[in-house]
C-alpha cells in the first residue's frame, strides 16, 4: 500500500515548549482521523496565550500521547547532556515526529493504540519536525527585562506557528482523503496509530533534517 506522507512546517522552540507544540499537533492529527463517534474537547493551552486546540476526547489516546511526549522530552535532554558531557558547543536538537496511521488488517497494534515502531506498511504518515534550542545556562545577570520581552515575543511568534500548522494540518487531512481507507470500527480511534521518536531507532536521517531546517524559513501563519 502507498503512503501518503504530510510534512508540517518545522517548529522551532526552547525545551521547557517542545512538549505542548506537539501535544498541539498531534492531538490535531489524530482528531482529523478519528472518523468515528467521539467526543471532541477544547484544552486551552497552559503555556501559550490564546492557543486551543481540540482532542477527540478518548482518555486512552491521551494517556499514549503523554507518554510519547514524556518519552521524546527524556530524550531531548539526554542529547542535552550528551552535548555538555562531550562539550560540544551546539545548542540545538533536530528531530523529527511521525504520527503514522494503519489499516486494522494489518494487525491490533494494541487495541488501535501504538507507541513506537518504523511506521513500515502505514497508508498515511504526518511529519513534524522541531528544532529545539537547549537552555545555555546564562540566564543570571542577563535576564534583564529586555531580554524577558524578547523571549516572550519569541513565545508569541511560536504560537501563531503553532496556530498555522494545526491549520495547514486540518486542511490538508480534510482536502486529502481518496486514500483513506473505510473505517471498520466504532469509537475514537477510527484507526491504529503509533507515534514514533528519533529515539525509536535507527535516525540516519536527522542530519538531512537539519540542513533542511536550516535552509527553510519560518513558517507564517496561515489564514
Amino acid at each position: 500500500m502507498n503512503c501518503e506522507v504530510f510534512t508540517l512546517p518545522p517548529l522551532r522552540c526552547e525545551a521547557r515548549q517542545a512538549k505542548e507544540a506537539l501535544r498541539a499537533l498531534t492531538h490535531t492529527i489524530l482528531l482529523a482521523r478519528a472518523l468515528g463517534p467521539c467526543a471532541p474537547s477544547d484544552v486551552d493551552s497552559a503555556l501559550f496565550p490564546d492557543l486551543t486546540y481540540v482532542t477527540c476526547g478518548d482518555a486512552d489516546v491521551e494517556r499514549v500521547v503523554e507518554a510519547r511526549l514524556g518519552a521524546f522530552a527524556s530524550w531531548t535532554a539526554k542529547r542535552g547532556r550528551d552535548v555538555a558531557r562531550r562539550g560540544g558547543d551546539a545548542r540545538e536538537i533536530y528531530a523529527r515526529v511521525c504520527v503514522s496511521f494503519f489499516e486494522r488488517d494489518r494487525g491490533d497494534r494494541g487495541g488501535g493504540l501504538g507507541g513506537s515502531g518504523s511506521g513500515s506498511g502505514a497508508w498515511e504518515q504526518w511529519r513534524i519536525p522541531i528544532e529545539v534550542t537547549l537552555e545555555s545556562g546564562d540566564g543570571g545577570e542577563g535576564d534583564d527585562a529586555a531580554a524577558a520581552r524578547a523571549r516572550e515575543e519569541r513565545s508569541l511568534a511560536l504560537r501563531d506557528e503553532i496556530r498555522g500548522a494545526i491549520t495547514h494540518a486540518l486542511t490538508l487531512a480534510n482536502e486529502r482523503v481518496a486514500h483513506v481507507p473505510p473505517v471498520t470500527r466504532a469509537g475514537a480511534v477510527s484507526f491504529p496509530f503509533e507515534i514514533s521518536l528519533p529515539g525509536d531507532g535507527a535516525s540516519g536521517t536527522l542530519g538531512t533534517l537539519r540542513r533542511v531546517m536550516l535552509a527553510s524559513s519560518p513558517p507564517a501563519m496561515l489564514t
